[in-house]
């Protein structure tokens, strides 16, 4: 019994009686002692598979180099079903979705009922809960609508720009779909992450949209907002200055270091796991790997990373204790944290501001 009991895999059957502690005594389900030699079989690349990737790393490696799938253990697994909830699943953007509708269409307000076009795409559950979950939605929606405005005035339409770089000796293509094109012709990049503050999941997406768009010669500015707080209106994202300011030797350097990791990963693990490495990245020397922990077990009614469902961070790091500050583990999740963050922000002014100090 503890912490992470879970009572629906409780048994009174004696049958599974010689399994208790088994999982406890697992060996580690990746091995960090060695190096295999990384496959050069296939080096092609595509900025959605480089996106895919980083939106989650352990899940990708599970499922591109062991073959673990567990998307039919996700706490939604049934896509397919009629909605039940008076909330909308967070995959489906429909605050971006409502915004951009509204945004191209001219409006400064939402309509205060569901558009039909809306009601027809299964993501809102019928009567009078669909009628609930969209006015939350809406509630949500209507300050990234006004902040978008403020950004890109009246007119500005999607326009999804293709794109094609050189990197590593190979030619990278692929399509940034985020892209708003102002009345006066000027592309912006626009991110929002919601109902939490921004950080490696949604931030390394975006550096990669950026990167492809300058490398592939495409001129564009750059706008990421947050909404943390319901209670509040969306605010800018303190790191997006270090991402713009990057000069184009810059940015190839630092997408040139997020493949080589993706194309390395099968002889040599990423332990890097988004949210935890954010609070390494983004806490004061003395606090990292507290703060790093804290992210990873959860407290307070707060879940942790490694029990984020269906289970692929916990299988990943099982029987690693990555976070001790002295291991071998800690050592190559902090090299990890290091290059993304240099990546993202070369200067340190936001993550791991004390190495910025130290230059300075």
């Amino acid at each position: 019994d503890g912490p992470k009991s879970d009572t629906r895999l409780f048994s009174y059957a004696s049958t599974w009686a010689h399994r208790v502690g088994a999982l406890d005594a697992a060996p580690a389900f990746i091995d960090l002692s060695g190096e295999r030699p990384a496959s050069t079989g296939n080096r092609a690349l595509t900025l959605d598979g480089l996106r895919r990737f980083w939106r989650d790393p352990i899940k990708s490696q599970l499922q591109l180099l062991a073959g673990i799938d567990r998307s039919e253990l996700e706490d939604d697994a049934n896509r397919d079903c009629e909605p039940l909830r008076a909330t909308t699943d967070r995959r489906e953007r429909i605050e971006w979705r409502l915004g951009m509708a509204a945004l191209e269409a001219g409006r400064s307000e939402l309509p205060p009922t569901m558009p039909d076009g809306l009601a027809g795409t299964g993501a809102f559950a019928a009567g009078a809960i669909g009628a609930s979950a969209y006015a939350q939605a809406r509630g949500r929606a209507q300050p990234v609508l006004a902040m978008a405005r403020e950004i890109l005035g009246a007119g500005a339409r999607r326009q999804a720009q293709a794109v094609a770089f050189e990197c590593l000796g190979m030619r990278i293509t692929g399509t940034v779909n985020d892209v708003l094109v102002r009345a006066d012709g000027r592309c912006v990049l626009l991110g929002l992450s919601m109902n939490r503050v921004a950080e490696f999941r949604d931030l390394v997406p975006f550096y990669l949209d950026w990167a492809a768009l300058k490398l592939s010669g495409i001129d564009a500015e750059g706008a990421f907002l947050e909404f943390p707080d319901k209670a509040k209106a969306p605010r800018d994202v303190p790191l997006l200055e270090s991402i713009a300011a990057q000069s184009p030797e810059q940015l190839r350097a630092g997408i040139g270091d997020l493949s080589r990791q993706v194309l390395d990963c099968a002889g040599r693990p990423l332990l890097f796991a988004p949210r935890t490495a954010w609070a390494w990245c983004s806490a004061k020397a003395g606090a990292r790997w507290e703060n790093a922990r804290s992210a990873w077990e959860g407290g307070n009614q707060n879940t942790g990373e490694r029990d984020y469902a269906p289970g692929y961070a916990e299988l990943f790091a099982r029987a690693l204790d990555f976070l001790d500050g002295e291991s071998a583990a800690s050592r190559t999740f902090a090299a990890a944290c290091l290059l993304v963050a240099g990546v993202l922000d070369p200067g340190h002014r936001v993550l791991l501001a004390d190495l910025h100090t130290e230059a300075a």
